[in-house]
């Protein structure tokens, strides 16, 4: 047996594997920017959108109170099935209600500084906050969620993900500042 054949063959080979590699690292790459820059794009103009709404006054029904997150079927987290497990609503409102000053008395100095530079203006958000029985009400939050797909390339798509497009979804909640401004 030739020496020299064999050892081209191999060469061949370990170029080829070689390459394969390089492609799936450069094209992953590239589209893991994509993905990136999909989700950048759709986060600035969500909040654009919702701070446009937010100092409009426009709002929406009150955000929900997220505890924690249940992984989905998958059992992994920050995929597309996982959902949200509910909290409680008291557990908010007693830490917006009452730690938000470490002193009662700080509250009331609050208020005389808004009376005595805005007095004319009604009562401000962080006031209501204190005194409502359920203040993630008074909060009035702005939702806006919006989704778009990235297109996986060639190799990406033969040798990963065997999917011609991937669904990027985002969702913003702001809250709306109508009274500040």
């Amino acid at each position: 047996m030739d020496t020299n054949t064999t050892k081209n063959g191999q060469a061949a080979i370990e170029f080829v594997i070689t390459l394969i590699a390089l492609m799936l690292i450069v094209s992953g790459g590239i589209f893991l920017f994509e993905l990136n820059t999909a989700q950048r794009d759709m986060t600035t103009t969500l909040r654009a959108k919702a701070g446009d709404a937010a100092l409009d006054g426009f709002t929406t029904t009150t955000a929900p109170y997220i505890r924690d997150w249940d992984d989905g079927n998958d059992d992994r987290s920050g995929t597309a099935d996982d959902k949200p497990m509910n909290g409680h609503a008291g557990v908010f409102n007693t830490l917006a209600g009452y730690g938000a000053a470490d002193d009662p008395a700080d509250w009331d100095r609050l208020q005389t500084l808004i009376s005595t530079a805005a007095p004319k203006r009604d009562m401000p958000s962080f006031q209501k906050l204190r005194q409502n029985p359920m203040p993630m009400s008074s909060l009035d939050f702005v939702e806006r969620k919006d989704s778009t797909k990235v297109t996986t390339d060639r190799v990406v798509r033969q040798l990963l993900l065997n999917k011609d497009a991937i669904t990027v979804t985002h969702e913003v909640w702001l809250p709306s500042c109508s009274e500040l401004y």
